[in-house]
């Protein structure tokens, strides 16, 4: 069986994100899992924040499956080095980087997964994902999200704080996804949220120099 996706090598991709006045949504990247397992390896993603209130108008690397998934493909974010900005004004969407189940059924955020055992899904691998804050008031902080039956891996995940009134970035769990062996550091106002989810969150380690969690 073909287990081997696309590689993103040891490049540097840059998403922008979009502007007043400009049509679309901001440029994103994404590892879709179709035709092999892809991996984002050794490369860096730099995920630019909009001056347009819409998350899908801000840079983003997303990592996805849609079920059904029946050749167990799966994206992993490998060594990869993931920068996710601030929006560029109070209305402006945030940089992003999403690790996601996809269903026809069901909304991504509520798909928890087809029944199989054998089901492998998005992964964030062994990479480090820094979510920038704002340094302007009432301005959204740099973001990465897992939803579904996705996993933190053995990531690092790193959310600062922001400045001038600004939040910070942020690390959000939802449904039943998994904290796997991850490494979470919070610094100032920056914020792991973890009231849409379903169960407990379980992770390796949490460094806290100020930092907010969201519970119910």
């Amino acid at each position: 069986m073909r287990t081997q996706g696309a590689s993103a090598g040891h490049g540097c991709y840059f998403n922008y994100g979009a502007r007043e006045g400009e049509q679309g949504g901001g440029g994103h990247i994404e590892f879709s899992a179709k035709y092999g397992s892809p991996t984002a390896a050794n490369a860096r993603f730099i995920n630019c924040g909009s001056t347009i209130e819409n998350k899908s108008s801000a840079g983003h690397t997303i990592f996805s499956i849609s079920l059904p998934n029946d050749h167990h493909y799966y994206p992993n974010a490998g060594d990869g080095t993931f920068w996710n900005h601030p929006g560029l004004s109070e209305a402006g969407a945030a940089g992003f980087t999403e690790f996601a189940v996809y269903s026809s059924k069901t909304k991504a955020s509520s798909n928890t997964g087809n029944g199989k055992k054998d089901v492998k899904y998005p992964t964030a691998g062994s990479g480090t994902f820094i979510n920038l804050a704002a340094c302007t008031s009432k301005t959204a902080g740099g973001y990465t999200v897992f939803s579904g039956k996705s996993t933190a891996g053995n990531a690092t995940l790193i959310a600062y704080g922001g400045t001038n009134g600004g939040y910070g970035g942020r690390i959000v769990f939802y449904d039943v996804s998994s904290g796997g062996t991850a490494k979470v550091q919070l610094f100032g106002n920056g914020e792991l949220d973890i009231s849409d989810h379903t169960k407990g969150v379980t992770i390796a380690s949490l460094d806290l120099s100020g930092g907010i969690i969201g519970i119910r």
